[in-house]
């Protein structure tokens, strides 16, 4: 399990002890409690896989990329003449679900990945400082969930966002209907 991130050469980065797949599937945190984050370089350097960075990235990306999926497969079926209400709801359904898992797992508060993300991107000091409020992160979401202000501030507004890109993208398809 991670110790807690520290100062190691100039940069920051975790003492890895145990499973690797243990900690790269977050059962530390359940098991362990207070696995800290994953800045740059903790795991990567150690077992040479790919920077925190992009393994906090991967998880939004996928559902960035299933949710283009979901959006190509709506007009593939329109295309290939498939007008079956259960299988257009669905598509729609799969690029709703992975926008909302896109956004919302974008939100810069640790655990989320967008918490890691903003870690790894910020000066070992700093990241260290940020990284003490992981073990109050999920009230904290929680509360934001709650009240609604995740979503009047961060779940909304990016979600119209993602939705225009995704409708950009899919403007060949669309014009291949007309």
């Amino acid at each position: 399990m991670v110790a807690g991130p520290r100062v190691v050469g100039g940069g920051l980065q975790g003492q890895v002890e145990g499973d690797l797949q243990v900690e790269l599937l977050g059962a530390g945190e359940i098991f362990g409690g207070g696995v800290a984050p994953y800045l740059a370089g903790s795991i990567a350097d150690r077992y040479g896989l790919p920077s925190v960075l992009w393994v906090a990235l991967a998880g939004p990306g996928s559902n960035f990329i299933q949710a283009i999926f979901w959006a190509s497969l709506y007009y593939l079926l329109q295309l290939g003449g498939i007008r079956e209400e259960f299988f257009l709801k669905m598509c729609t359904g799969g690029v709703l679900v992975n926008v909302v898992m896109f956004v919302f797992n974008l939100f810069p508060l640790l655990p989320l990945d967008g918490g890691r993300i903003l870690a790894s991107l910020l000066p070992p000091r700093l990241a260290m400082q940020f990284a003490r409020i992981e073990p109050f992160g999920f009230y904290i979401v929680l509360l934001l969930v709650v009240t609604g202000v995740a979503g009047a501030i961060w779940m909304m507004p990016l979600m119209h966002a993602t939705y225009g890109v995704i409708e950009t993208l899919m403007a060949p398809l669309r014009a291949l209907l007309q």
